[in-house]
C-alpha cells in the first residue's frame, strides 16, 4: 500500500470513529469533498459537513497536496 493510500485509510478511520482532532490535520486546509450532496471547499466546512452526515462515507478516489489530503471524491 502506498504513503497515499496509508493517509487516506487513516482519515477515513478517523471519519468512520467521529474522531474530529485526528481527522483534522489530515485534511488540506483548502480540502475540497464531493459527494451525493455536491462539493464541500474548506478544511473546517468539509469537517463540518461530514460531523453532519448519518454514516461516513467512503473515499472513491483522492488528491494530496503536502502530505494532506485535498481533493476527497466520496463513494457509498
Amino acid at each position: 500500500m502506498t504513503e497515499d493510500a496509508d493517509i487516506v485509510l487513516e482519515l477515513a478511520a478517523a471519519i468512520e470513529a467521529r474522531d474530529w482532532r485526528r481527522a483534522e490535520p489530515l485534511l488540506h486546509p483548502s480540502a475540497q469533498l464531493r459527494d451525493s450532496t455536491g462539493v464541500v471547499r474548506g478544511r473546517n466546512n468539509v469537517l463540518r459537513h461530514l460531523r453532519g452526515l448519518d454514516s461516513a462515507p467512503r473515499p472513491a478516489s483522492w488528491e494530496l497536496r503536502d502530505g494532506q489530503v485535498y481533493r476527497l471524491n466520496a463513494g457509498w
